[in-house]
């Protein structure tokens, strides 16, 4: 895919995807719009300190910087496993700028260490937080039975990629979540609430992140 260097409002750089018209953070913040929907409406509900977290679409590496740092100041265990079908360059990724924003020691090592973690392979990457990058499409990945205690589905929107968000697609997903579990998503729309609902997700919609009427949050 084709993607370009962009900045948010807010000054942190997101990507666009000029094939599909689409930018990977909200226009107005990226670290902002990750940390409510991503953060605030997922990770910090889950009560456990040793998950396990499947995020659809690792992108920039920005969910999974934010939820390391989280797991860092929570003395939490995380085993996060990320899935991306179309990787970022290196030279585009070392443009980035999300570390700037943060105030904690060692985050610029954190990022790097995030982006050259060897694919399809679970690596350390700080005292209580591991990373496995898949390389695979949603379509095509095998996912653990009862595994996951949080979801992060971050996928392009239902309006440019429609086939990431189907009932198959979400009934794959219910399957591989532990029970009590947390699906968390910036979408809120229709198609997407009913294929959460039809196998068998119980929705609560809050409020979406830079004043959008709401967001998805997903529990098995």
């Amino acid at each position: 895919m084709k993607v370009e260097l962009i900045s948010t409002q807010s000054g942190e750089h997101t990507l666009y995807n000029t094939e599909l018209d689409e930018t990977y953070h909200n226009r107005i913040g990226a670290i902002s719009e990750s940390i409510h929907v991503f953060i605030e409406e997922g990770l910090s509900k889950v009560t456990t300190e040793h998950l396990t977290i499947f995020e659809m679409g690792f992108g920039t590496g920005l969910n999974a910087l934010l939820s390391c740092l989280y797991a860092m100041q929570h003395d939490l265990k995380i085993e996060y496993h990320s899935l991306e079908a179309f990787p970022l360059d290196a030279d585009l990724v070392s443009k980035l700028n999300y570390p700037d924003y943060f105030d904690q020691d060692g985050v610029d090592e954190i990022f790097t260490a995030l982006h050259k973690a060897e694919w399809n392979s679970l690596t350390s990457i700080s005292k209580g937080f591991s990373l496995m990058k898949i390389k695979s499409s949603l379509q095509e990945v095998h996912l653990e039975n009862n595994f996951y205690d949080l979801v992060y589905f971050d996928a392009f929107a239902p309006s440019k990629q429609e086939e990431l968000w189907t009932a198959e697609v979400f009934d794959n997903i219910y399957k591989s979540m532990k029970s009590p579990g947390i699906l968390s998503t910036y979408s809120a729309a229709g198609r997407v609430k009913r294929n959460l609902k039809s196998v068998g997700f119980t929705l609560s919609h809050p409020q979406g992140a830079h004043g959008k009427r709401e967001m998805t949050v997903a529990r098995k």
